[in-house]
């Protein structure tokens, strides 16, 4: 599988706590107008909204309100 990326993301709380998403496939919510938007690997043109729930997949699959989010911060998994 060449070309396949893998991401690792790790969310960080505004609680100082942080919470880390292996092999990181989607995000998705739905946007202010009800459109459901999912992105993969591009947050450049993602703007956290407080009152938003963004639902991360990956190893693991975690739902957080926007007004819980510090930042976020997207790695390239190190090939093995």
């Amino acid at each position: 599988e060449k070309g396949v990326r893998m991401y690792n993301l790790t969310i960080y709380l505004k609680r100082d706590e942080e919470i880390n998403v292996y092999d990181f496939k989607e995000l998705s919510f739905l946007s202010a107008t009800g459109r459901s938007i999912k992105l993969t690997d591009d947050f450049s043109t993602l703007t956290i909204h407080d009152s938003t729930t963004y639902n991360f997949k990956g190893t693991k699959q975690v739902s957080i309100k926007g007004s819980e989010i510090s930042y976020l911060v997207l790695n390239e998994a190190p090939k093995n």
